[in-house]
């Protein structure tokens, strides 16, 4: 089979540990992030209980949509860290220099996110605010977490798990610091969205810091950086990952357009618990991401079981215990029906499940047409939904897994259609490093 010669520069390479070695490091960096990840997922709910307390079932149906806004754009940056940080994971000697010069080469993403922040006052009118400053500060949080994706595909690439864990948790702690003295002010809403703008400006300062400082590993060098070439290839990534998340995130936003307020705040709970679930499992993408691109084989199969198996048994959580949280912590004003959480909870867990076989994808470069052909699908067959359908609670829920279900019988078909034919399947050889 031919390697691509933009890979070639891996064949010198000498790597001195044992495999042993290699896993046990990513059995550590693994248990890590998803530890990480959970403290996380749990200080975002306390970060929204303390928000909801605070303002009460209608000032949070407000902040609810404008966070999930934020969440859809990390999953944007998540799109950007993930696709850069293959080049990385490739050159990890030269992790300086692709980032800035992919970052260069993504110009167009630029252009996209100020036209996208420049629609501040029509989302406000959507969302029926009486003010358009949240809608502003949303978008900083836009800006801010865009640009912090880069120097987080460094991290991601030369597999400094410990660092982002260290850093996570820490910026985790800031975020619900500020929680409590956004609770104590007059506006809380605004304040709900500072606190959640400092700790993304402080994890891209301090990866930004970490991004010049070579990783530990083999002493082989190389002669002059790589060439950069996936730039248009982590547009499309990006923008996949954000149709994909932004497909998760639409029911909460018609939520607020459509129903009652006080319904759309109990409503904006339970999403954005779930979706702190799903927080959780993005952490085994980030885990696994740099070895699926050299290695690939098992640690696929364990990674997408690893992301079932947790929203699975989170759902279940949910289901049992999720109306008693929302009771007894939200405070007065909030309920939460049980069939609300299995709703979220089967399409959170499709969510999940797609995001982590879209990047395996991505990782591999191995069936990116069938993927994308299969989210596209997937928006048509949402958009299909909630316009045809009364708005309800559990329709809206469950909107984003049937679409999903049936985007991923498309992307099936699609790849059965190319490998009967023997059309190209936009594979491309990454070998071991080993």
């Amino acid at each position: 089979m031919a390697i691509d010669p933009e890979l070639e520069v891996l064949l010198p390479v000498t790597v001195t540990s044992e495999p042993v070695t290699t896993n046990r490091n990513l059995t550590i960096g693994t248990i890590l992030l998803v530890g990480s990840g959970a403290i996380s997922g749990l200080s975002a709910l306390v970060f929204n209980v303390i928000v909801a307390r605070a303002g009460g079932a209608i000032t949070y149906a407000i902040i609810g949509p404008l966070l999930s806004i934020g969440i859809v754009v990390s999953f944007l940056a998540n799109g950007i860290t993930y696709a850069v940080a293959r080049q990385v994971a490739l050159h990890p000697r030269h992790a300086r220099h692709v980032v800035l010069s992919q970052g260069i080469r993504m110009w167009p993403l630029w252009a996209l996110t100020a036209a996208i922040v420049a629609l501040v006052i029509p989302i406000q009118h959507f969302l029926v605010l009486a003010s358009p400053v949240p809608v502003a500060l949303a978008g900083l949080i836009w800006i801010a977490t865009i640009f912090g994706a880069l120097p987080n595909a460094g991290a991601v690439g030369t597999s400094r798990l410990r660092l982002i864990a260290i850093t996570m948790f820490g910026t985790t702690l800031v975020r619900l610091a500020l929680g409590v003295v956004a609770g104590h002010t007059a506006f809380i809403a605004d304040a709900a969205l500072l606190a959640s703008l400092a700790p993304v400006v402080l994890t891209a300062i301090i990866l930004f810091v970490a991004l010049g400082q070579k990783p530990a590993g083999s002493s082989h060098t190389q002669s002059e950086p790589p060439k950069a070439r996936l730039g248009n290839a982590s547009l499309i990534a990006a923008v996949a990952s954000t149709a994909l998340w932004g497909l998760w995130s639409t029911p909460l936003l018609l939520a607020k357009h459509d129903l009652a307020a006080s319904i759309a705040g109990n409503f904006a709970s339970a999403q954005l618990i779930v979706t702190g679930c799903m927080i959780v499992t993005g952490s085994v993408v980030t885990a696994f991401y740099g070895e699926i691109a050299r290695r690939g084989g098992l640690l696929i199969v364990v990674g997408a079981c690893a992301t079932f198996l947790l929203m699975t048994c989170a759902t279940v959580f949910l289901v049992v215990l999720g109306p008693f949280i929302v009771d007894h912590l939200y405070g007065a004003g909030f309920q939460v029906q049980r069939s609300w959480f299995l709703t979220f909870g089967v399409s959170g867990t499709a969510a999940a499940c797609a995001n982590y076989a879209m990047w395996v994808s991505w990782a591999r470069h191995r069936q990116r047409v069938a993927v994308l052909c299969g989210l596209a699908s997937s928006l048509v067959v949402e958009v299909a939904i909630v316009t045809a359908t009364v708005a309800t609670p559990d329709g809206l829920a469950i909107a984003p897994a049937a679409a999903l279900l049936i985007g991923s019988l498309v992307a099936l078909l699609i790849w059965g259609v190319r490998h009967v034919t023997g059309a190209s399947t936009g594979e491309e050889p990454v070998p071991s490093p080993s």
